[in-house]
Order: structure tokens, then sequence, then C-alpha cells
């Protein structure tokens, strides 16, 4: 097991790579996670991600990123996509999974839904949505992911599935088992089982034969008047 962090910037565009890689190594972690490849490369260059791979094996850090919605309801929240694939959101997507594979990337993560800020409450939830019901926003997820499926068998990259406040382990499962486990895997986040109201040893166990990646952190549940409060705490 290796132990990364998540690279978040605050101002968009391209990190200095190679800044960033040597400042969390000297931390020691031995990877780093970007929430998007076009934090590496707004075009997604091949050459320059060649380049990245280069120095990550140099520093000796591993490199991984959050490839986005494999929801097609939520396509439409991720524009950058919409403009490297020309309107094609499978090719913009393929372009990432080669991104990943110049990068030496085999695993890399992927959300079906998640929370819209700044709202709260039970609407702020894809999985609560009253336009497009969720077994519709799953079974449009399953056939985009089936789409996919052989540029994943070509590159030899898996998406890994992070439970990402939506899905249950139950409904987890069963999409990984659907697509294949060859090609989709889970991102283990324990800290959003509780907030589908499942036990996280139980959905923890449940997830194991298919997890790959994990989000490592710790938090409380606090009864409040009107439910219970998670609060997310370091590991």
């Amino acid at each position: 097991m290796k132990i990364g962090i998540i690279v978040l910037e605050d101002q968009p565009g391209e990190v200095d790579f190679i800044k960033v890689a040597r400042g969390y190594r000297s931390l020691g972690f031995e990877g780093l996670s970007f929430r998007s490849p076009f934090q590496l490369s707004s075009a997604l260059d091949l050459c320059q991600l060649r380049d990245i791979r280069q120095c990550a094996e140099e520093i000796g850090v591993f490199v991984s990123f959050d490839l986005g919605f494999l929801n097609p309801y939520n396509a439409v929240l991720s524009p950058e996509l919409w403009a490297i694939g020309a309107g094609d959101y499978c090719k913009a997507l393929e372009m990432q999974l080669t991104a990943a594979r110049e990068l030496g990337c085999t695993e890399v993560v992927g959300k079906i839904a998640g929370v819209r800020g700044p709202y709260n409450g039970r609407y702020a939830f894809d999985r609560f949505g009253t336009d497009v019901e969720w077994c519709g926003q799953l079974y449009a997820s399953r056939n985009l992911l089936l789409k996919i499926r052989p540029v994943l068998a070509d590159l030899g990259v898996r998406i890994d599935l992070e439970n990402h406040e939506d899905l249950t382990s139950w409904e987890l499962s069963e999409l990984v088992e659907a697509i294949g486990t060859d090609y989709l895997g889970v991102s283990l986040d324990v800290a959003n089982l509780p907030v589908l109201g499942e036990n996280p040893y139980e959905g923890s166990k449940r997830l194991a034969p298919y997890t790959h990646l994990m989000h490592i952190k710790d938090f409380l549940l606090l009864p409040t008047s009107s439910g219970l409060l998670r609060q997310i705490r370091p590991a």
C-alpha cells in the first residue's frame, strides 16, 4: 500500500508539477492525486504527460487523477470535457483515459453523482433529484460505462467509482459486477457510507473485494435536533 495526497490548488490551470511533487515527497507522501488531469496538462498533451511521468518516477511518486462524472445527466457540469472532446463526451473520456496510461496510472477515480452546493437539504443530492429518478441515473451511467469498456480494455486502465455520498455499497457492488471487475472497481471513502445510513464496517467489508483506492479520513456522528451531523476529521 502507498499513501498519497489529493492536490488542491487555489488557482485554476496547470500546476508546477516538479515543485508540487518534490514538496509533498519531502513530507513523506508517495503519490499525488489530482482532481482533474487538466491540472497536469490543459490540452492533455501526450508529450507533456510523458515528461510528467518521467519526473514522477525520478522523484519517486505515483500520479493519479479524477476522471469526473460517469453519469450522462451530470456531464453538463464538466464543460471542459465537452470542449476537449469537441462535443463528444465519450471521446473526452477516452482522451482522459489515454492520458492516464501515459502517466502510468492504471487506476483512475470516477463518480456518478454528488452534492450540489451551495444548496442544503435533501435536494442538494443528485440521488434525490426531481428531474431524473435515481434508477434512471444509474441505468444511464451503466450504459455509458459499457460504451467505454472497450477503451478500458485496450488501455489496461480501470475506473474506480467513489461512493461519493450517492451510491450505496449494494448499488456500487452490483454496478461493478455488471461492468466487470477488470474494468470497474471502487475508490472507497468510508466516511461517506454513513451519509446513506450505512454501517461503515459492514459497507467496507462488502466493497473490500472491489476496492483498489481509498480516501483515508475519520469522522464523528453527532446528534442534533434534525438528525445526525457528520463531522470530517483527520485520520
